[in-house]
């Protein structure tokens, strides 16, 4: 791992950062132009992901393009998160600010599950 997970005040900054960047289809002469600088803002939000994924392990996939990480470094080391990208609900941790999802419960949680679906 290249970097530490960020944390969120530094994720929130980040992630507005990168918004206020979209390019607007006014501020462009041609379409061809347009395209180009956007699909040059979607490379830039791939990167931007990996940023907010750096200091986690992905450990699950839970359907339709959502994932479970285990956070290793930083502050929030120990906690899941969820990457709910695909239904805008952005990188995430699971439980309230007060009180994350440690390793041990989801894990418990997931086998519980996985054992009641058989």
């Amino acid at each position: 791992m290249s970097a530490s997970f960020v944390t969120a005040r530094e994720r929130v900054r980040l992630l507005a950062e990168h918004e206020d960047q979209e390019p607007e289809r006014a501020d462009f002469a041609t379409r061809e132009a347009f395209d180009a600088a956007y699909n040059e803002w979607r490379d830039a939000d791939d990167r931007l992901f990996d940023r907010f994924a750096d200091g986690a392990v992905c450990l699950s996939h839970e359907g339709c393009g959502h994932f479970h990480w285990l956070v290793v470094t930083g502050p929030e080391r120990g906690s899941m998160w969820v990457d709910g990208f695909p239904a805008e609900g952005g990188f995430r941790p699971l439980g309230t600010s007060g009180e994350r999802v440690g390793f041990a419960d989801w894990y418990l949680g997931w086998v519980a599950t996985s054992e009641a679906l058989q």
